[in-house]
């Protein structure tokens, strides 16, 4: 342990910006672990929170891996070194959902599960959430791809909401990390033809390389009128939006054809009413889901993936940094543009190769 007891955290400042701060180590009680923090996602819960004076000595960091630095008393299912990550929201097991297997509407799940936070040097986990939250990753899998695990099970579990069909077209709004993580799980689903559409050149280069058919920049091109021709004059059987914006959740709407499917991928940024025709809704039989957090049925599927070769994880992380460099980290997520999934080393001060992959941007 820590000579004197100290580690690093990145903490939100008063006035919403990011600041490195030393604090105390986490002391670590009955049932609880520590946990050395070896890689934490950058994720869109953490983005909304940037930024944000209400949160000031708030320290974010959710999608974190690491080693177990001590273990509490009473603790037997794990040992000092064993390689980890923590889900960050553990359902309680007991509810009437639960129960009925529908575990991501648990109404008493624990959230957050880890003290501070994942962009910290240690964080400890709670002694409720060590029995069902804490996972051993893989031998063969990296610290940095365990920062994947929980959010590409949010997507297997959209994928299955989304309830792909045999021939179906499906558009995906938005191709940033969630976007593309649908992509990689749906070139597995029996869909015909897969559509991408977002702003960045960038990424439309990338979901071209993942397997989507046709890419759209809906800014320059008549997005509708492409979705309608290349599904025989109708628009898209399944559509799934996944970014924030009213905007996008516009477009996806009128992409959808009659009898289509829209699935909402990811919250609203804001808190902002959406406003749609409810007579079409109605008219085109049009239905309509939002893919909620994944249940541990979830996780284990995506770990039996990732193990089993059949998901590609490695090009969805773009960008690596140095507990130093937070706020590049952010910027970076925010611009929305070169980049997928950013993750932190809070470990280390600066890395001086990024391993930026700038490849998509010569």
């Amino acid at each position: 342990m820590e000579r004197h007891r100290r580690m690093r955290a990145a903490v939100i400042r008063g006035d919403g910006e990011i600041c490195i701060e030393e604090r105390p180590l986490p002391a670590v009680g009955p049932g609880e672990l520590l946990i050395k923090t070896e890689v934490c996602g950058v994720g869109l819960d953490d983005e909304r929170r940037a930024g944000s004076r209400s949160r000031a000595g708030y320290v974010m960091g959710r999608e974190a891996t690491g080693r177990v630095a001590q273990i509490g008393s009473g603790v037997d299912a794990f040992e000092e070194g064993d390689r980890v990550f923590v889900i960050s929201r553990v359902p309680c097991q007991r509810c009437r959902e639960c129960r009925r297997g529908r575990m991501s509407l648990c109404v008493q799940a624990r959230l957050p599960v880890i003290e501070p936070g994942g962009f910290a040097e240690y964080f400890r986990v709670s002694a409720e959430t060590v029995p069902y939250g804490v996972w051993r990753l893989p031998a063969s899998l990296s610290f940095e791809i365990g920062t994947l695990v929980e959010p590409i099970a949010d997507v297997v579990r959209g994928a299955a909401l989304a309830s792909i069909r045999p021939g179906d077209i499906v558009a995906v709004v938005g191709l940033g990390f969630v976007g593309m993580a649908y992509l990689q799980v749906l070139k597995r689903s029996p869909a015909s033809r897969l559509i991408g559409l977002d702003y960045s050149a960038w990424r439309r280069r990338r979901a071209r390389q993942a397997g989507a058919h046709v890419v759209i920049d809906p800014r320059l091109e008549p997005a509708r009128d492409i979705v309608f021709a290349t599904n025989d004059g109708r628009g898209a059987d399944v559509v799934v939006v996944a970014t924030p914006y009213r905007t996008d959740w516009d477009l996806a709407f009128d992409l959808c054809a009659k009898g289509g499917h829209l699935h909402l991928a990811v919250p609203p940024r804001d808190d902002w009413r959406w406003s749609v025709p409810p007579g079409r809704l109605f008219a085109d039989e049009l239905r309509v889901t939002a893919g909620g957090p994944a249940a541990p049925t979830e996780i284990q599927a995506v770990l039996d993936l990732l193990t089993g070769a059949r998901f590609d994880a490695n090009d969805l992380i773009t960008h690596r940094f140095g507990l130093a460099e937070i706020e590049a980290a952010f910027e970076l997520e925010q611009a929305a543009d070169a980049s997928l999934k950013a993750v932190v080393f809070p470990a280390s001060n600066h890395l001086a190769s990024t391993e930026v992959l700038y490849d998509a941007v010569i």
